[in-house]
């Protein structure tokens, strides 16, 4: 008999648990859906190193030979050990294609490619070529394909015998261009002994090593360091190797907006499941009291009122399930991950997300069902089955203070009482607009922090026209020749070195980037103006600054390359938006070092006229215009906006069902007393005031303490997010947007509401209670 009645109070309260589910499935589906990207991305990047076996590190420099092969192996920690030859190649008689070519052993077991079409070279005259350049550039299998390795003049001629992939090339981007663009830029592998003539005989330029699970990498490093010093040009561990990690580097950096704004929804939907089961209990009162009488155990009568909350559960965790996968994590990964060279792919469920999802769930759900419903049946069957008393009112601290209570019309006394009678109500009900505001606040103020950084990419740190590479070997008379150039009005010149770094027993190798003393064309931060590198000292990142304990004022030691001495600079600024460190022109060469520029920034009166002159210039190797420069910057972090888009819409939906659900509970509790009104003569529209009144209230309320508390949900993303440098930069129109786009869907509630009051039983409510 008991479920019987219990499938006729269901359809009677299906209503109200709706919207619960609808909440709880958004809540599913948000949390499993945006940790399923990062869940997908890492399993295949992982899955993929480990089949490739991707380098752990890479070893950059001039004239490693089998001996230094043979050193590395015998160092503690390392596990595999292979040389090899890397060039830079041109497609023959095109030199605006570029090729990184990979000289390796048949026998190679690093960074294994991924083969999609063809087989391994089986001789000098085949290569293994990116699939994604050989469709941009029409190759197949069995095209010939001639390239010049550029700065010597060798041309060869390769057969294509496999079409391929590679970990290492994932994110296959040039020195001047940080986005993948297959049209011009792409990669191949052939044998080693095919290009042994490039260098002396038994020579490499770079070698890559493997390192057991439990090795020590910074003793391996500084080991690699002290011994090949000479030789080392760079050494890139595989978290720092851009082409490589890229995909991680990228998940790490989103990790925050997937991990915790989801968790919110699950807040908001404890929230309004505590408020549909304490009506739903207070509703029942008279059935619990029966069931009681009749002999119904309370742990029965907790199973009935469980089940409610267990629908909930059952129904929004499966809908929400099935559906993060089809709406959210397929097509985001798709197109967050598109610009990566990733192999075939199947997207799976996490289950731990699963898991911690339904978990969060049934504490949101059940949880808050026991807990209500084990309170009512504390009380006897004879006090259940009697109508609820009144709390006994205590007059207000307003009530108290005569001249103002006296000059207080009817509407505003029944408002200012009616608040305070149920505490509880109220307390959801901001709560509930406070949380929806914050989401929305938050989701908009993440977008504006994103235009911002890339609105001081273009226009505060990228000043300049265009990008040029140099040929290392530029002399002097060079730089003049770009100057006199009619079309450039002004030029920066940087160069690229390498340092090594050296405090308290640690050293590392670091990018060591040597400007003019005033960098007017290409800024070193992305929101400060400053043009001006420190006159004594240099500029380190925020990182380097971290790992060594280096505070602004500081003194570090610092070998330069191809120097046996070391000089103690100063720490004259931290930066988190460069890589490695900066230093002055004129510093650089007070230290007894020579500046030879290998790129310059120019600014030009005429893009298409300078793009003419410097093709007849041999030292300028390559060029790049600004925006395509910035364009893939910008793309790479505007990838998130996805996410935040997407948050910005459910987050939308979310507070339109919670402020409905929370107008609907506001009415029920308050049925009697406006039926009450009613009887005494009040017209609909008086009434409705009252009530829109303060539901209006609630919400100015809701939307005054959602305010900090969504700037305090951007500040805690934003610092985070290791993608890009974001600042909190919430915008005052993302204010206006969160705050009428909440009284809105407020006002659309009380149009609701208002409707409902039409249809009020007068008798029915006022016999509730005798």
């Amino acid at each position: 008999m008991i479920w019987k009645n219990f499938l006729k109070d269901l359809i009677d309260v299906t209503s109200r648990l709706i919207s619960v589910i609808i909440i709880i499935i958004i809540a599913v589906m948000v949390y499993v859906g945006l940790d399923g990207i990062t869940y997908n991305g890492s399993l295949i990047v992982d899955n993929y190193f480990n089949e490739q076996n991707v380098a752990d590190y890479w070893i950059t420099g001039n004239g490693f030979d089998e001996n230094d092969c043979r050193y590395l192996k015998g160092i503690d920690g390392i596990n595999e050990v292979e040389s090899r030859l890397v060039f830079e190649a041109s497609e023959n008689n095109n030199e605006n294609i570029k090729l990184s070519l990979y000289g390796v052993d048949n026998d190679s077991s690093i960074n294994k490619p991924y083969i999609i079409e063809g087989r391994l070279p089986e001789n000098n005259e085949e290569m293994m070529i990116s699939s994604e350049f050989a469709k941009k550039q029409g190759l197949n299998l069995g095209d010939e394909y001639s390239i010049k390795i550029l700065g010597t003049k060798n041309e060869i001629k390769f057969k294509i015998s496999a079409l391929i992939k590679n970990p290492e090339r994932m994110h296959n981007i040039s020195p001047i261009m940080p986005s993948p663009d297959y049209s011009k830029y792409g990669f191949a592998y052939i044998n080693k002994e095919a290009i042994s003539n490039v260098l002396k005989e038994g020579k490499y330029n770079q070698i890559v090593i493997t390192l057991d699970s439990d090795a020590d990498n910074e003793k391996i490093k500084n080991d690699i360091i002290e011994n090949f010093d000479s030789k080392i040009i760079n050494i890139v561990s595989l978290e720092d190797n851009v082409n490589t990690n890229n995909l991680q580097e990228f998940i790490n950096g989103i990790k925050p907006i997937t991990k915790g704004l989801p968790l919110i929804f699950f807040v908001i939907a404890a929230l309004l499941m505590v408020s549909t089961m304490s009506r739903l209990i207070e509703n029942s009162r008279l059935a619990i009291g029966t069931l009681k009488a009749l002999g119904y155990t309370d742990l029965k009568i907790l199973l009935y009122y469980f089940m409610y909350a267990f629908i909930v559960v059952v129904f929004g965790f499966m809908i929400g399930g099935v559906l993060s996968k089809i709406i959210i994590t397929k097509p985001l990964f798709k197109i967050l991950f598109g610009l990566n060279d990733l192999p075939y792919y199947i997207i799976t469920y996490n289950k731990v997300a699963l898991m911690k999802a339904f978990i969060l769930t049934a504490i949101s759900c059940m949880g808050t069902s026991i807990i209500i419903t084990r309170k009512a049946l504390k009380e006897n069957p004879a006090r259940c089955m009697r109508p609820k008393l009144p709390k006994k009112e205590r007059k207000l601290l307003m009530e108290r203070i005569k001249f103002i209570w006296s000059r207080l019309g009817f509407n505003k006394k029944y408002i200012i009482k009616n608040t305070f009678r149920n505490k509880g109500r109220v307390f959801t009900c901001i709560v509930g607009i406070a949380v929806c505001m914050a989401l929305v606040l938050t989701c908009l103020g993440l977008k504006d922090s994103i235009n911002n950084f890339t609105n001081n990419i273009i226009k505060n740190q990228h000043r300049y026209d265009m990008y040029m590479t140099l040929n290392t070997k530029i002399k002097e008379y060079n730089i003049d020749k770009v100057n006199e150039l009619e079309e450039i009005e002004t030029a920066q010149y940087n160069m690229n070195t390498r340092a090594i770094i050296m405090k308290n027993g640690k050293q590392d190798i670091i990018n060591m980037i040597v400007s003019e003393d005033t960098t007017d064309l290409k800024l070193i931060d992305t929101y400060d103006e400053n043009i001006n590198l420190p006159k004594e000292g240099i500029i380190i990142n925020d990182t380097l600054a971290k790992d060594y304990n280096l505070p602004i004022g500081d003194y570090v030691d610092i070998k330069f390359y191809g120097k046996e001495d070391t000089r103690k600079v100063k720490i004259s600024d931290i930066n988190s938006n460069i890589n490695g460190a900066y230093i002055g022109k004129t510093y650089f060469e007070k230290n007894g070092e020579i500046f030879t520029p290998d790129y310059v920034y120019v600014k030009t009166s005429n893009i298409e006229d300078l793009e003419t002159d410097i093709e007849n210039i041999d030292f300028i190797t390559e060029y790049e215009l600004k925006e395509n420069i910035t364009d893939g910057i910008i793309s790479k972090v505007s990838l998130t906006s996805l996410v935040v888009y997407n948050l910005i819409i459910v987050g939308g939906i979310l507070a339109m069902v919670v402020l409905y659900n929370l107008g609907i509970m506001s009415f029920y509790e308050q049925i009697r007393s406006l039926a009450t009104l009613k009887v005494l003569g009040f017209y609909e529209k008086e009434i409705k005031k009252l009530q829109l009144t303060e539901n209006i209230i609630f919400t100015i309320f809701g939307i005054i303490i959602g305010m900090p508390l969504g700037n305090a949900l951007i500040n805690v993303i934003t610092r985070k997010m290791t993608l890009a440098n974001l600042q909190p930069a919430t915008s005052i129109s993302s204010y206006i947007i969160a705050i009428l786009l909440t009284v809105t869907f407020a006002y659309i509630v009380n149009v609701i509401i208002g409707r409902m009051m039409r249809k009020i039983d007068m008798l029915g409510a006022l016999k509730s209670v005798e």
